[in-house]
C-alpha cells in the first residue's frame, strides 16, 4: 500500500477555503454600487409598459433629481418634454403630458434599496426598487389613479440613469 500524503491534501483543502472565501466576499464589482455610492444628481427616469386589465402606460423624459440638505436625503421630479405619457386602453392608444415639478414623497434610502412616492392630484406613484450600480436603479411601479369608473391600478417596471 502506499502511504497517503496528508500534507498535499491538506495543503489543496486551505487552498480552495481560501478561494471560495475570497469569491463569497469579494466586492461588488462592475456590476453593483461601489461601497461609497451616493445618489447626488440628477436621474433620468421612466416607466416602460406598467399594465393592468386591459391596459398598458409607459411614462418617459422625467428627470428625478436627489441632493442632500442638513443630512437629509431629498427628491425632486420635473418633466423634461411634453407628450411623455402614452396608454393604450382597450385597444385605443392615446398620448398625454404629464407635467410635474414637485418634491418626491416617502423618499427611503437603505442600504441600496430605494422607494419614493409620486403624490398627484388624481393619485399616487409608488416607485420600490434596487440601486443596481454607480449609474442605474430600477425597480417596480405601483401607479394608482383615481377615475371617474373608479380606481385603476398599473404595475410595471421603473428605471432610472444617472444623467
Amino acid at each position: 500500500m502506499r502511504a497517503s500524503k496528508p500534507s498535499r491534501s491538506i495543503h489543496f483543502r486551505a487552498l480552495l477555503i481560501a478561494a471560495l472565501a475570497v469569491t463569497a466576499c469579494g466586492d461588488d464589482g462592475p456590476t453593483g454600487p461601489s461601497d461609497d455610492f451616493d445618489i447626488v444628481g440628477a436621474w433620468d427616469w421612466s416607466v416602460n409598459n406598467a399594465a393592468a386589465t386591459n391596459a398598458a402606460c409607459s411614462v418617459t423624459n422625467v428627470r428625478i433629481t436627489f441632493a442632500r440638505e442638513a443630512g437629509t436625503l431629498t427628491g425632486h421630479r420635473m418633466s423634461t418634454a411634453g407628450n411623455n405619457f402614452s396608454c393604450t386602453v382597450h385597444g385605443s392608444s392615446s398620448t398625454f403630458n404629464y407635467t410635474t415639478n414637485d418634491d418626491l414623497d416617502d423618499l427611503s434610502l437603505t442600504g441600496t434599496s430605494i422607494s419614493f412616492v409620486f403624490m398627484t392630484t388624481t393619485g399616487n406613484w409608488e416607485m420600490d426598487g434596487q440601486i443596481l450600480t454607480d449609474d442605474s436603479m430600477g425597480g417596480t411601479a405601483t401607479i394608482r389613479i383615481d377615475t371617474s369608473v373608479g380606481p385603476f391600478v398599473l404595475t410595471g417596471p421603473w428605471t432610472a440613469t444617472r444623467n
